[in-house]
């Protein structure tokens, strides 16, 4: 299970697949809740930003990975 809770008490948890923009709206909402620089916050696991975080980072990836197969392929004709 993946939570992110905010400061007012509010929490966002999934079992399944995290939809970004729901997350993002969630996040949005609760934007009163950033912790103070320094803070240092409990976690039981990853939280959502950190999932968002890795998805970002696969999806650059990705996009990179069939930019360079479309080039190999423009190259081989």
């Amino acid at each position: 299970m993946i939570r992110e809770t905010c400061s007012c008490g509010a929490t966002l948890e999934s079992d399944a697949e995290i939809v970004l923009e729901t997350f993002h709206e969630w996040r949005r909402d609760h934007r009163h809740a950033e912790p103070a620089a320094g803070t240092v916050l409990k976690s039981s696991g990853p939280t959502l930003a950190d999932v968002v975080d890795r998805l970002t980072a696969i999806s650059e990836h990705l996009a990179l990975i069939e930019r360079l197969a479309r080039g190999a392929t423009r190259d081989a004709s």
